[in-house]
């Protein structure tokens, strides 16, 4: 019974952390990402640029070797540790263009994480 109670336990666990959340806020976007109230958000990955030619239609999709320096960890400290944040999806937020004449967003994957 003991071994039966370890292995609900450890396939419950692994199964919140498969629950991701992704993110894709355009260039010149704004908003809130966020968990439930009790739970935190665990940033997986992120990053400000264009990894994607499918997301935000704009100039030069095609172009997908683009990230902004430091975009990850930015957006783990203001995001990573709380229940929700605000962000900026700007060359502004991010200290610089990455890609010139590229439309870029941010892109975001997380999961939720009880308190």
């Amino acid at each position: 019974m003991r071994s039966l109670l370890v292995l609900l336990c450890c396939v419950g666990l692994v199964t919140a952390q498969a629950s991701f959340v992704t993110v894709n806020i355009c260039e010149g976007g704004k908003g809130d990402i966020g968990c439930p109230a009790g739970q935190v958000m665990v940033i997986q990955r992120a990053y400000y640029g264009r990894k994607d030619p499918s997301k935000c239609p704009g100039k030069n999709t095609n172009y997908t070797e683009c990230e902004a320096t430091n975009s990850e960890a930015y957006i783990k400290n203001a995001c990573g540790g709380h229940q929700s944040c605000y962000l900026v999806s700007s060359n502004d937020t991010f200290g610089r263009d990455p890609c010139e004449d590229t439309t870029k967003y941010t892109h975001v994957e997380y999961y939720c994480h009880a308190l």
